[in-house]
């Protein structure tokens, strides 16, 4: 198989470093039992169907239905599971807001991650920036209309280091891409193995952040940096991560604002599904149930996120 050169130039994504955090004992809730994770999310865009056909020429995403019914185009794995549904615009996002920074697509291991990689090489699109976060190598760019993506696959949780508090200690070193690219697989686009593994977002305060998805959600904190916030269940490095980077205390976006419309949160066990229903209305959160199933809710920063108990199967 030929070799491939990559020239990318590489943007300051991060801070220089992820400084692990010690969790408050009265600021968060135990994990143990939660198993909260990503589903999918949903955007707005100015051209939905160019938006949609970059998901699938540049990810390999498989087209689950075109926008019937005003149900959105829904995009997704082999196996029609579906990760991002796109809806039309009401209007181009003109100012800085909360929303999305990233949504980071998981892959099942590195000769995966490579194969896109030369995938993007050869479509000559446009990288932002590539990273080796210890815990896991990662390749960044962005969709036409400016949401951001990260192509990541995890190293093996044995790899992990970790604090004398049991923090996930997390990077931002230089991805060696002369060993990533060896023995490099044909592309077979998003194939049913892929997931989103963490959304990451642009929020209006840290510590409100942290009191709503620490607190009222259940994650766990798992690492902390200057203007940024990492979370998770179940011991992962990070399912949820926040920043403010772009300044604090920003407005929320406007239904139909170009950029993220929501995100969809998973649960697979049923006591920890009712168990953030009963905060909620401990702190008061105002939420609603769409059925026995879901509930639907706006985070600190204004973002409406879903929760939906799915089958153990």
């Amino acid at each position: 198989m030929k070799k491939f050169l990559l020239i990318i130039t590489l943007f300051t994504l991060f801070p220089s470093t992820w400084l692990p955090v010690q969790a408050q004992e009265n600021n968060q809730t135990n994990s143990s039992n939660l198993d909260l994770t990503p589903q999918s999310y949903e955007l707005y865009a100015l051209d939905p169907e160019t938006l949609s056909q970059f998901y699938q020429d540049m990810l390999g995403m498989t087209l689950v239905s075109n926008a019937e019914n005003n149900q959105g185009i829904k995009l997704g794995t082999a196996d029609q599971t579906v990760l991002l549904t796109i809806y039309p615009a009401n209007q181009e996002k003109t100012q800085a807001t909360t929303g999305l920074y990233h949504t980071a697509y998981l892959f099942k291991d590195r000769k995966a991650l490579v194969s896109i990689l030369k995938h993007l090489y050869e479509s000559k699109a446009t990288l932002q920036g590539y990273a080796d976060h210890n815990v896991s190598e990662a390749i960044y760019l962005a969709d036409p209309e400016g949401n951001g993506i990260e192509l990541y696959a995890d190293r093996p949780r044995d790899q992990w280091k970790y604090d004398d508090q049991g923090n996930v200690i997390m990077g931002n070193d230089i991805l060696d891409l002369r060993t990533l690219i060896k023995d490099v697989p044909a592309f077979e686009g998003m194939t049913a193995d892929t997931k989103i593994g963490h959304e990451h977002l642009t929020v209006n305060n840290i510590e409100d952040t942290q009191y709503f998805y620490s607190q009222l959600l259940g994650f766990d904190v798992t690492s902390q940096d200057e203007g940024a916030l990492f979370m998770s269940s179940q011991g992962y490095h990070h399912h949820l991560g926040a920043n403010i980077w772009l300044g604090q205390d920003l407005p929320s976006p406007q239904v139909g604002d170009q950029g993220l419309k929501q995100v969809n949160w998973q649960i697979k066990n049923a006591d920890s599904f009712k168990a953030i229903q009963d905060r909620l209305t401990q702190a008061g959160w105002t939420y609603d149930l769409i059925d026995d199933q879901t509930l639907a809710v706006t985070d600190n920063s204004g973002i409406p996120i879903t929760i939906s108990l799915v089958s153990s199967n």
